[in-house]
């Protein structure tokens, strides 16, 4: 059974962490942050020297996640998500070098 994926898009030696997800009843156990690691070692092996990605701001245990991954806020888009039609939400850009 797949209980978690990621998909990782290398762009001209950097990549992009389009999405990662992970079954609700096998979150909090850590298997997002083992799947996020390989994904960063996935990308280094193809030569990518950077990591993108973006979230949404009320997603807080993702938030928590790739800041505790070394993940820097290096930017913000405004009204990005539409939640409803009138309403809508920032999602937030972080990049990490990957070393």
């Amino acid at each position: 059974q797949v209980v978690a994926y990621a998909v990782v898009m290398p762009v001209v030696g950097e990549s992009e962490l389009l999405l990662i997800g992970v079954l609700p009843e096998h979150q909090r156990q850590g298997i997002a942050q083992q799947l996020l690691c390989y994904a960063e070692q996935a990308a280094r092996a193809q030569g990518c020297s950077k990591m993108h990605l973006e979230v949404r701001a009320s997603n807080t245990a993702a938030i928590e996640l790739y800041q505790g991954a070394g993940y820097d806020v290096v930017g913000l888009r405004k009204n990005y998500y539409r939640t409803t039609e009138q309403q809508s939400e920032d999602a937030v850009l972080y990049t990490k070098v990957l070393a």
